[in-house]
C-alpha cells in the first residue's frame, strides 16, 4: 500500500537529537525508515530521486548523499540497496533496478535457471550525511547484508515493483513480499542498516 502524501511530507516528533531528513522516492525504502527511525528521531520525508552514479555501492551511496547536503543544507538520510547475483558474478548490484524494469521478475527467475546458482546477497548501504552550522559536511556509512535466493515472484507484501517477490533469505520459507512487518524486521537488510545508523547517532558524543 502506498502512503499517503500526508504522511511523507509529515515531520515526525521524536527526541531532542538534530532532525533529519530521508530523501527517497520508493514507498518501500520509505516505509522502513519511517518503522526504524520515526520512533527515535525527528525525520521529514523528501519523495525524490537523486541521481545514480555507476561504481561500488558505497560510491553510490557517498555521492546520493552529498548530492542530497547540497540540496537541503541540512542533515540527511539516504539508502542505497544492492543485489548481488553469484551467477553473474555479483551484478547487478547497485543496478538492480534497471535490470529488473528490463527484465521483470519472472525473467530474472528464469535466466539463472541457466546457470548453476540461485545464490544472491542482499547489501543495503546507509549514508548519513551531516551538516555543521559551518557549512562543513561529514559522511557516515553503514552496511548491512543479508544471504539468500532468487526464487519464482511470491508474496504481495514489501515493494511489489522491486525484486522484494523474488528473494527468500536463507533458511525462511518466506520471500520479503511474504513477510509480516516483524519478520520483515528481522531479516530486511535496509532495516538492519538502519538500525545501525540510528545506534549510532544516539551514541554518538
Amino acid at each position: 500500500m502506498d502512503l499517503p502524501d500526508s504522511d511523507k511530507n509529515e515531520v515526525i516528533r521524536a527526541t531532542t537529537l538534530a532532525p533529519f531528513v530521508f530523501i527517497s522516492g520508493n514507498d518501500a525504502k520509505i516505509r522502513d525508515a519511517l518503522r526504524v527511525l520515526a520512533p527515535h528521531i525527528p525525520i521529514s520525508i523528501l519523495s525524490f530521486d537523486l541521481l545514480e552514479i555507476q561504481g561500488e555501492p558505497s560510491e553510490v551511496a557517498i555521492h546520493k548523499c552529498n548530492e542530497a547536503l547540497k540540496m537541503t543544507k541540512g542533515n540527511v538520510i539516504i539508502e542505497d540497496t544492492a543485489l548481488c547475483l553469484e551467477a553473474l558474478g555479483g551484478m547487478p548490484g547497485p543496478y538492480i533496478k534497471w535490470f529488473i524494469h528490463s527484465l521483470d521478475l519472472d525473467g530474472l527467475y528464469k535466466m539463472l535457471v541457466g546457470f548453476n546458482s540461485f545464490k544472491a546477497t542482499v547489501i543495503s548501504t546507509v549514508a548519513v550525511g551531516l551538516y555543521n552550522s559551518d557549512g562543513k559536511t561529514e559522511v557516515l556509512l553503514f552496511e548491512a547484508r543479508v544471504d539468500g535466493q532468487i526464487v519464482s515472484p511470491r508474496g504481495n507484501l514489501g515493494d511489489r515493483n522491486g525484486w522484494d517477490p523474488c528473494f527468500e533469505p536463507n533458511n525462511q520459507s518466506m520471500t520479503y513480499s511474504e513477510m509480516d512487518p516483524e519478520a520483515r524486521k528481522l531479516h530486511c537488510a535496509r532495516q538492519m542498516a538502519l538500525r545501525k545508523a540510528l545506534l549510532h547517532l544516539q551514541t554518538r558524543k
